[in-house]
């Protein structure tokens, strides 16, 4: 199930207000970290980036985008708990996803993407 992030708990730079989080992929099928409005449901970032990760843990290890429009996404997700933080490379953090919750909607997505 997607995660609600308060205002008062969002450190983001651009965007403010209350937001969601959840999993999705890229075209590709890789993972990914969506955020959109709490109130409107528009898209607000992706915080991820879509890059190519040799791993056993397909599905709980990303890279996460910390820098312009995406800054403070990275606290925001690990003082939520959602993320753990591996390493962090030039305002970019390769992450482990905590949340199951996120990850089992990056899963069902990974599936309808398939299915099509």
């Amino acid at each position: 199930m997607s995660k609600y992030i308060s205002a008062e708990d969002n450190q983001m730079k651009y965007d403010k207000g209350a937001i969601i989080v959840y999993g999705s992929v890229y075209a590709d099928g890789k993972p990914a970290i969506l955020i959109k409005g709490a109130e409107d449901d528009a898209p607000v970032a992706k915080a991820t980036v879509n890059l190519d990760l040799e791993n056993d843990l397909q599905e709980r290890i990303v890279v996460i985008k910390d820098y312009s429009e995406n800054e403070g996404v990275l606290n925001t997700l690990r003082d939520i708990g959602t993320i753990r933080v591996l390493t962090r490379i030039d305002g970019m953090a390769i992450v482990y996803i905590k949340d199951d919750s996120i990850v089992e909607e990056i899963e069902e997505a990974s599936k309808k993407r398939s299915a099509a």
